[in-house]
């Protein structure tokens, strides 16, 4: 693949719900339903455990509050980033 991209289980997921005639509206619903347990094990475990202290941190936006628009037309293009040294040798 020339982006490295490869399929997760919900690749697969969809292909079974598609056999088995289910709405492709539906697929979102059908792989949210077992990951739930898992969702509801993790916040159980997160209140009644409190020694444990590991639970998913709070994500606080600290960037700007505002920023100036800039149209397409009017933007510069970023700089490519520098030449990395290859560490490969070359052989006559």
């Amino acid at each position: 693949m020339s982006r490295k991209l490869y399929p997760n289980v919900d690749f697969y997921s969809g292909l079974i719900y598609e056999a088995l005639t289910i709405p492709v509206d539906m697929f979102p619903v059908m792989f949210a339903i077992p990951r739930t347990s898992g969702w509801l094990a993790q916040w159980e475990e997160m209140l009644l455990d409190k020694d444990q202290k590991i639970a998913r941190p709070r994500q606080i936006y600290t960037g700007y509050d505002q920023r100036k628009f800039v149209p397409m037309k009017d933007r510069t293009a970023a700089l490519p980033p520098p030449e990395a040294k290859s560490s490969t040798r070359e052989t006559d």
